[in-house]
């Protein structure tokens, strides 16, 4: 079993779709996901998958300066890794389907 670590781009209508289909893809292997809480609408689109643990109080990059909600991976690593309960954890970009046989 693994624990995916992942990063949500803004749920508008570029990244929507495919952020969903990458979320039921997870769901359905039965993954558990962990994520930063730093787009604004993450926890409307997540609430509906019980896999995905959204964490508070992630630095993000405007945080640092920039104009971005981007969370900070380090912090983001570092936190998730505190609430893994399987034997593998990788990071995956949120966009990435995977498949039922994996």
């Amino acid at each position: 079993m693994i624990t995916f670590i992942t990063a949500f781009k803004p749920f508008d209508v570029t990244y929507l779709p495919i952020q969903r289909s990458a979320l039921f893809s997870y769901k359905a292997n039965g993954i558990p996901v962990i994520a930063a809480d730093t787009e604004g609408d993450a926890k409307e689109y997540c609430t509906r998958f019980p896999n995905v643990t959204l964490l508070k109080g992630i630095r993000t990059a405007k945080d640092l300066g920039y104009n971005n909600c981007a969370p900070i991976l380090k912090d983001l690593i570092v936190e998730a890794l505190k609430g893994v309960k399987t034997p593998l954890v990788g990071l995956i970009n949120s966009d990435i389907l995977i498949p039922m046989d994996f």
